[in-house]
């Protein structure tokens, strides 16, 4: 297989596993939630021992693994949001008649404390991966952030959106803030 050809393949299957997964999970009844919870902050520490051990390595396998560690490291963010665990202080739907100004404020509010947790999260993980050989966990986890934040933009000024299909029941208030 060509070698510009396997890492593409490797970081859709990943992707798209990791997504499969996290879209399973979150759909499986409320009592089995804190249970996901914890098994994603279980695989959040694994993963951050990995990227830990990870970062003076050099080969292919490496930045293979890092890449999936950065995956994971991700992950507990979509599923801790995805169960409603970590969103913002309002849990409402947005008011209507609100400006584009009011109304991105309010849409902050109802996501805020996952957005300063990912802040947060990408501060530790570039210190932790500062100078190393292998940063591929962290620029993953940038990536994903900034490619997250674009998206949420563009849905939040009026592209079409399929991704609220996704959305739980629990968070369907999130829906009324896309334009």
């Amino acid at each position: 297989m060509s070698l510009v050809v396997q890492p593409i393949l490797f970081a859709a299957l990943v992707w798209w596993l990791s997504t499969g997964a996290i879209l399973w999970l979150i759909g499986l009844p409320a009592r089995t939630h804190k249970w996901t919870a914890l098994g994603a902050t279980a695989m959040l520490v694994g993963a951050t021992v990995t990227m830990l051990q990870l970062r003076q390595e050099t080969g292919v396998m490496a930045a293979y693994a890092g890449f999936a560690t950065g995956i994971l490291l991700w992950a507990w963010h979509e599923v801790m949001f995805l169960l409603g665990f970590i969103t913002g202080p309002s849990k409402q739907a947005c008011p209507s008649g609100l400006g584009q100004g009011r109304r991105f404020l309010a849409a902050a509010g109802v996501v805020l404390h996952h957005e300063v947790l990912l802040a947060l999260h990408a501060g530790i993980i570039v210190l932790l991966s500062w100078d190393a050989p292998n940063q591929y966990a962290a620029w993953t986890f940038m990536v994903l952030w900034g490619m997250r934040l674009s998206s949420k933009l563009v849905v939040f000024t009026g592209a079409p959106n399929i991704v609220d299909k996704f959305l739980p029941e629990r968070l369907d208030y999130l829906k009324t803030y896309f334009s």
